[in-house]
């Protein structure tokens, strides 16, 4: 997790989480910013809009090849 959305530790090690967790206790308008952020990055970057037009790019560009057999066009619900 980067750009300060969470709280980082060493796996494994109990001593490492503990420490985490106290910062953040004592810090709780940081730990808020940072479940903001960690938010606003899961709405940007993991939403259907996202994931299905990103599939499409794949899709399109599997299918632009030399080799493909068939053609993707943008489905006929999109934007309604």
């Amino acid at each position: 997790i980067g750009q300060e959305r969470g709280l980082l530790f060493r796996a494994g090690d109990v001593d490492s989480c503990v420490q985490a967790l106290e910062r953040a206790i004592r810090q709780p308008q940081k730990l808020a910013d940072m479940a903001k952020k960690a938010q606003d990055h899961v709405a940007t970057y993991y939403n259907w809009d996202k994931i299905t037009a990103d599939n499409l790019r794949l899709y399109q560009k599997l299918c632009a090849s030399s080799d493909a057999k068939f053609s993707v066009t943008l489905p006929f619900f999109k934007n309604q």
